[in-house]
């Protein structure tokens, strides 16, 4: 994929950091965007800012803790989106307490906006892009939610979790006949995820090119963590 002109490409996740800098990347390449948060107040900024790429921008609200919301954003998207070329998750900030404080609903809930949630957005277009053979999926997951420290155990839990997710999906897609479908794991670590920095660039090459994994910053430690 080396031309992101006229592509549909959805973000979850789009309000701020590194979701907003892919925003305005793609939107300066005439891409159209599809742009998922969970707070409007994000959604006008970056909307603002894509919009004088003079591309399709669509901002959509979900709470991805209610499943009713999530299948809404689904119907919503698809009202002015017949299909999704580009899926690119990001994880949303960490906002949990300690796991040793946490209540059994904090624990569902917390894998329901990090996990289920997200899964369940994706599905119908993923399913599409299967039919087509044709599509690209990012699933970025941040570094610092495995790195052991303190609050962060149930982040820790969904970033392994979508790591997972992506590899599994990755062979289904090659058993159901939809090599072309790439999907592409990205670490990202440092200030990467919260305002883009280099992160941007090596997704977009990553698209351009269907690395099934990227790391930023570069450097086997930090994937060695998910092989082990």
């Amino acid at each position: 994929m080396n031309n992101f002109s006229g592509k549909n490409v959805m973000i979850y996740g789009a309000g701020t950091g590194l979701g907003k800098s892919l925003a305005a990347a793609l939107g300066k390449e005439r891409a159209n965007l599809a742009l998922i948060s969970e707070k409007r107040s994000d959604l006008e900024d970056v909307e603002r800012e894509v919009g004088i790429f003079r591309t399709r921008v669509y901002g959509y609200t979900c709470d991805s803790g209610s499943g009713k919301d999530v299948e809404r954003t689904i119907k919503t998207v698809l009202g002015h989106f017949d299909a999704i070329d580009i899926i690119i998750h990001i994880p949303l900030p960490f906002a949990c307490a300690p796991y040793t404080q946490c209540t059994r609903d904090a624990v569902f809930n917390e894998m329901q906006r990090r996990i289920a949630g997200p899964i369940l957005l994706m599905r119908h277009f993923v399913n599409d892009m299967g039919a087509k053979n044709s599509g690209s999926i990012v699933i970025a997951v941040d570094d610092t939610a495995v790195r052991g420290r303190s609050a962060h155990a149930l982040a820790g839990a969904a970033s392994s979790g979508m790591k997972g997710f992506a590899d599994a999906l990755r062979v289904e897609m090659k058993t159901r006949g939809a090599s072309k479908v790439h999907v592409t794991t990205a670490l990202i670590g440092g200030s990467g995820m919260n305002r883009g920095d280099g992160a941007t660039e090596k997704i977009l090459e990553a698209l351009k090119s269907g690395k099934t994994s990227i790391t930023y910053p570069s450097g086997a430690g930090l994937l060695s963590r998910f092989r082990h």
